[in-house]
């Protein structure tokens, strides 16, 4: 790595900066008055949602607020005023029919990383809470269902992955115990559009990295830091110069309201970044933020390279999406935030 990495507080100054533009972002005005949910509200990404519209009440809609709430199983990390948190599991289908009317819904709800140990979780939270949804909220004004770039399978020649290439997939691989369960998320969300009854839009997420104090689960970047805050050492497996894509939170946050916003029904949009990053690039970067030297291994037998690149055009051509974040602007505070989570 070459170029330097910005100090830690520069990194916090641009990612508040961010985090500001993005709650007074517009298009937001619109949901001026209606009823918001956010089902997933204390993970990584729902934090942020709520947060976001939390403080687009408190700066552009003052008179007429969005009433917000928030369903997850277990309660936020930190008390906040300003919305109605509804704790129960999106399994139960007499706790989703019990509760009230919304507008506009958000489902966020689910495990990623360690979805091979919570396999029920991930299953039910995917295909049986996402249909009681789907079902429970025929009629609504939108609902975005929050799926996975992962759905594309092992596409890796390097050629740019839009939302009509079609999935490369092994039938059996434990990959798909959470990559099929996307997949079939997706289908009931392309009924239920199709049919007329719930205005079911895609957004599908790459890989992502913030600086939220959430609930969340593992990713590489964490790991790396995990090994070099331990031993000195980050360790890389696979390939080390096979790419993916990734991209800020906060990104990945206007990319999802922008679906709320502006999505087509029973259409998917790739939300991500433009910035396709080795394990290579990602690892040293990491490291490059620990004041002492921290040395990067290879593999001794490198596994076949993969190259996948994801397009995010339309997104940016037909909801006006525009990434902002590269991971080495706030690398600082990210890996700092990882720290703390993993403590």
């Amino acid at each position: 790595m070459t170029t330097p990495l910005p100090p830690l507080r520069a990194a916090e100054l641009l990612y508040a900066e961010g985090r500001s533009a993005l709650a007074q972002m517009p298009e937001l005005a619109q949901l001026a008055g209606r009823r918001v949910c956010v089902v997933g509200s204390t993970g990584q990404i729902g934090s942020v949602l709520m947060e976001t519209l939390l403080q687009t009440n408190a700066s552009i809609l003052t008179e007429k607020s969005i009433q917000l709430f928030g369903v997850a199983r277990t309660a936020p990390t930190a008390t906040s005023s300003g919305y109605t948190f509804l704790p129960m599991s999106v399994a139960d289908p007499d706790a989703v029919a019990a509760l009230p009317d919304f507008d506009d819904v958000l489902y966020v709800a689910g495990t990623a990383s360690d979805y091979l140990r919570r396999r029920v979780e991930t299953i039910s939270t995917q295909v049986v809470g996402l249909e009681a949804f789907l079902t429970r909220y025929a009629g609504c004004r939108s609902f975005v269902y929050i799926s996975s770039t992962r759905v594309y399978g092992r596409v890796s020649d390097g050629s740019p992955i839009t939302e009509e290439s079609l999935a490369c997939v092994p039938p059996m691989h434990t990959d798909n115990v959470y990559d099929s369960a996307k997949r079939l998320g997706e289908s009931l969300c392309l009924w239920h559009a199709r049919s007329g009854n719930t205005p079911a839009v895609v957004a599908r997420l790459t890989n992502i990295y913030g600086a939220q104090n959430a609930q969340r689960s593992e990713t590489a970047i964490s790991d790396f830091a995990r090994q070099a805050s331990n031993a000195g050492i980050i360790g890389l497996k696979g390939n080390p110069d096979s790419t993916r894509n990734w991209a800020c939170v906060i990104d990945i946050a206007q990319g999802i309201l922008r679906c709320l916003i502006d999505g087509k029904p029973a259409e998917a949009y790739n939300i991500g970044s433009e910035e396709h990053l080795s394990s290579r690039q990602l690892a040293e970067m990491v490291a490059a933020t620990f004041p002492t030297p921290v040395s990067v291994q290879l593999p001794p037998e490198p596994a076949p390279l993969s190259l996948q690149t994801i397009s995010i055009e339309k997104a940016m051509q037909e909801l006006h999406y525009r990434p902002s974040f590269t991971f080495g602007n706030i690398a600082p505070l990210v890996v700092a935030a990882a720290l703390r989570n993993i403590s």
